[in-house]
């Protein structure tokens, strides 16, 4: 389970050795402070924590830098201090250092100061004084300056690279109160490429069905597919022109059991009706299009978590996750791609996905220097595998200070990044799953051409070799690992006890329990726990208890005696009651019938002693559910039985209570293959006993 907002980060590593040059990052950052002090005095920038306005940008315009007119910054600036700001006046600032590579993009965005800033433009457009603010109070604010011509012009003139503008806030004694800063980019007259991906997928949240009708752990699913949703903007991005896109067929799935009408189910059991049941028909209408534009492809079942199932051997997960995918009526045209994002892709990666036979591989940690690489995979006969380099961060927002994470800054970063990615490797592959990442995509860009990930795979004509450490493996969460264990404990002894499934598919549940759309391995557990709600509420409903009376005497060697079983859980149950005699040869109880009792019921079975001989035996009562491989439910209860002479039987139930002899819960099970099984602890290593009952102990 992990999250898929961890950006690349690798530079250009093959200059080594003395002669070594400085890293691109470094040089690119040398050049800003160079170039800044050439220029003139630079205004410091104000500390974080001593600014007292928040300065949130609303529009920049245009996008990117042009030849001529004018640039225009619009925004807000917002008090959050406790005392009143005399007469703040915002200044637009710029940046003359170009930024020529990704590194020091990179660097740049992920630094936390707000410096570097540039100097003032000294137009009376460029600024703006407004009225004083108390606190709490906001202004607005428009600052423009020229491109080029006029008296001080931003004068950003190398095309092909980046620049940093933005505007700085000082109160009446010129005392800087706040800042903002965003990247701009400059194509000038050339194109560039880019790939973009919309990933269309949605942590699960479907259980399965009850009484027919689907069963969700939440409504989330809705309020993402509205049209400001974060799907509602990812498969807007998905259908505009070039954009390729990876389809889950779990969403496919949930979206269709959407549509016939569902509920939701909380964890105490309360169920309402789902709201998203039109919204969802429509939505499976655009997805259904989105498949069918030759630029998509289907992910696997749930977007599993690559690195998570790999690092876990868990091979059953993603053939579940493989034949699900392969079998989904809407996708399975779809040539599939494996989205590996969230940890650097590893050869216990690629090894683990061979089997799956995929198109092609999206992962990260990648050098982005060669966006599409082979990896040759040899487990028995050699597997190709076409990688291809993403980002999956590029539409974040950035640089600091905050507030940073609006669409002038989103729109800022983006098309900066993809313009110097193009220069440096050709094009930049971004894997969008943020609603704001895809606002920002569907911003117009000047210059920009995509390339959709058909085309970019035939434009690599000779894919070069992947080259990938073992480095240190993603361990499977422990949490989820023993949650997993106890859901498929309780599904099992559910059907054991009931004779009946609990409208849930275990499989497909584990597979959606790992899937990679939920941000952590907490998220996973709390779908499964709410999942699992009602099954495991209902295991611990009750019990079923066994009454007999405290003397029992037989009047001949083999007599039928009554005894009374009473179902206090909530789900009717079908169980017998089983007798284990410590020395059969001498006296032994056949097991009873197996009865069928509804929630309350109670009824009488009769049960038949054997004697063969005078003497007391001990023996154990246990109830069981019924089949070949029964389950026990509670513990045994030691009892003796004492035959007095062959033919005339006495018992005496040696129990603290004369009129009960059981009270199993379904809270304590153990499974017993045969009827005279040998009884068996948690710890015992027998392929006949697949799970440990300690989940289910109080």
């Amino acid at each position: 389970m992990s999250p898929r907002h961890a950006d690349d980060a690798s530079g250009d590593r093959r200059r080594t050795g003395p002669q070594a040059r400085l890293p691109r990052w470094l040089a690119g950052l040398l050049c800003i402070v160079l170039t800044t002090l050439s220029l003139g005095v630079v205004h410091p920038a104000v500390r974080a924590d001593d600014a007292t306005l928040d300065v949130t940008f609303t529009s920049m315009s245009p996008s990117a830098v042009t030849d001529e007119g004018d640039l225009t910054l619009t925004g807000t600036i917002t008090n959050k201090g406790s005392a009143t700001v005399n007469r703040p006046t915002v200044h637009m600032w710029r940046n003359r250092a170009p930024l020529t590579n990704a590194d020091a993009l990179n660097f740049l965005v992920k630094n936390q100061s707000s410096e570097p800033m540039g100097d003032v433009v000294t137009t009376s457009a460029a600024a703006q004084t407004v009225a004083s603010l108390t606190p709490g109070a906001s202004a607005n604010f428009t600052v423009r300056a020229a491109f080029s011509g006029g008296g001080d012009p931003l004068a950003l003139v190398s095309p092909g690279n980046a620049y940093l503008v933005g505007v700085r806030v000082d109160n009446s004694a010129g005392t800087q109160v706040g800042s903002s800063r965003t990247l701009i980019s400059y194509p000038g007259t050339s194109k560039y490429d880019a790939t973009t991906v919309a990933e269309l997928a949605s942590a699960p949240s479907y259980v399965g069905t009850d009484n027919g009708k689907p069963v969700f752990t939440d409504d989330h699913l809705a309020a993402e597919i509205s049209p400001d949703g974060r799907l509602g903007q990812l498969v807007q991005l998905a259908e505009a022109d070039n954009v390729s896109s990876v389809i889950d067929p779990l969403l496919v799935d949930e979206l269709t059991a959407m549509a016939s009408g569902y509920e939701v189910r909380s964890t105490d059991g309360t169920r309402v009706p789902g709201r998203g049941q039109d919204a969802a028909t429509s939505f499976l209408r655009r997805i259904q299009g989105v498949a069918a534009n030759e630029r998509s492809y289907r992910g696997l079942y749930g977007m599993l978590g690559v690195s998570a199932a790999a690092s876990a051997s868990r091979h059953d997960l993603l053939v579940s996750a493989a034949q699900q995918s392969a079998g989904n009526q809407t996708l399975k045209a779809l040539p599939l791609a494996i989205t590996a994002t969230g940890n650097a892709l590893t050869s216990n990666d690629l090894e683990y996905l061979a089997s799956a036979k995929p198109t092609l591989v999206l992962a990260q940690g990648i050098d982005p220097a060669s966006p599409v690489r082979q990896a040759t995979v040899r487990q028995g006969a050699p597997t190709q595998l076409t990688v291809v380099s993403v980002q999956t961060t590029l539409g974040d927002g950035g640089p600091a200070p905050a507030p940073d994470q609006d669409l002038v800054h989103r729109v800022g970063r983006l098309q900066s990044e993809q313009l110097v990615r193009a220069g440096a490797y050709g094009t930049s592959v971004h894997l969008v799953t943020g609603g704001d990442a895809a606002r920002a995509e569907l911003a117009a860009a000047i210059g920009r051409v995509r390339v959709p990930l058909q085309e970019l795979l035939k434009k690599q004509t000779t894919p070069v070799a992947l080259q990938t450490g073992n480095t240190d493996e993603i361990s499977a969460p422990g949490s989820l690992t023993g949650a997993e264990s106890t859901a498929q404990t309780q599904l099992g002894f559910y059907k054991a006890l009931t004779g009946e499934d609990a409208g849930i598919d275990t499989e497909l549940l584990i597979t959606r329990v790992w899937s990679g759309s939920f941000a952590d391995a907490d998220a996973a557990e709390a779908y499964l726990n709410t999942a699992m709600a009602t099954v495991s509420a209902a295991l611990q409903s009750g019990g079923v208890e066994v009454h007999m009376s405290e003397k029992l005497v037989v009047p001949s060697k083999s007599t039928s005696l009554p005894i009374s079983l009473t179902n206090s859980m909530s789900i009717p149950v079908r169980v017998r009651v089983h007798f284990d005699s410590d020395n059969s040869s001498r006296i032994d109880i056949d097991d009873t019938d197996v009865i069928r009792l509804d929630p309350g019921e109670s009824a009488t079975v009769r049960i038949t002693p054997h004697a063969s001989g005078s003497g007391t035996v001990q023996m154990d009562a246990m109830v069981m559910t019924a089949g070949d491989q029964a389950h026990q439910l509670g513990d045994s209860v030691r009892f003796t039985v004492q035959a007095n002479n062959v033919g005339n039987i006495g018992w005496i139930i040696i129990i603290a209570s004369g009129v009960v002899l059981l009270g199993a819960t379904a809270l304590r099970v153990r499974q017993v293959r045969h009827e005279r099984a040998q009884q068996h602890t948690p710890a015992d290593d027998d392929p006949d006993v697949p799970f440990d009952p300690s989940p289910l102990d109080d």
